[in-house]
């Protein structure tokens, strides 16, 4: 049973909380060579994610923001939050594949996220956890 689970969960990552990563954003010093997603609105994203270059998002979901831009600098001040209900505020976090190695950067509210790698070719989807959207929390 437990090498069945562990082959469900082999091509999984995850969001690992990182205090310089939250930094990064909040300065607007995040690394120039990622490439750079919204998920939401233009005028407060729920999550804004940068793609290491040898990795490619696969998602409909996500839209494409240059980080040297006015409109990057202003999602990032602008990231949606539950302050009122949960003093849950963004926090970045390092967006790593399932062996650890850091492929990205996370910064939202939402505390966490899937990360799939769909093959070897460095195709991956992410998939935020957001229960707030369906009054489910």
């Amino acid at each position: 049973m437990l090498a069945t689970l562990t082959g469900c969960f082999s091509n999984y990552g995850r969001v690992k909380r990182n205090t310089e990563v939250t930094q990064a954003f909040v300065a607007n010093r995040v690394p120039s060579n990622y490439n750079y997603y919204y998920w939401g609105r233009t005028n407060q994203p729920y999550v804004i994610i940068g793609i290491d270059p040898d990795y490619h998002l696969q998602s409909r979901i996500w839209r494409e923001v240059k980080p040297d831009t006015e409109q990057f600098k202003e999602m990032t001040n602008w990231v949606w939050s539950e302050t009122y209900y949960y003093l849950n505020y963004p926090r970045g976090a390092d967006i790593v594949d399932p062996t650890g190695k850091k492929i990205g950067m996370w910064y939202s509210s939402a505390h966490w996220a899937a990360v799939k790698m769909k093959d070897d070719q460095g195709n991956i989807m992410i998939a935020p956890d957001t229960p707030w959207m369906l009054g489910t929390r």
